[in-house]
């Protein structure tokens, strides 16, 4: 699931990709953008990043989604 997913190719490409970016803009006014998702519990707050990362996020029953993501 999320794992495989971020162990493929194409994403160890990408996030070397984006260790790249950070490395040329350091110092630069320029900057990667960032999100924060913030609301009570149970509002939709992994949905909403689970949508725009297109990555599904590990849950369980009664507990809260706990994943660091870049």
């Amino acid at each position: 699931m999320l794992g495989e997913h971020l162990n493929s190719e194409e994403s160890r490409g990408l996030l070397l990709a984006i260790d790249k970016m950070r490395e040329i803009l350091h110092g630069e006014k320029i900057t990667l953008p960032e999100i924060v998702v913030v609301g009570d519990q149970s509002v939709g707050k992994s949905s909403v990043l689970e949508a725009i990362s297109g990555i599904q996020l590990p849950r369980a029953q009664d507990s809260c989604t706990r994943c660091p993501l870049e």
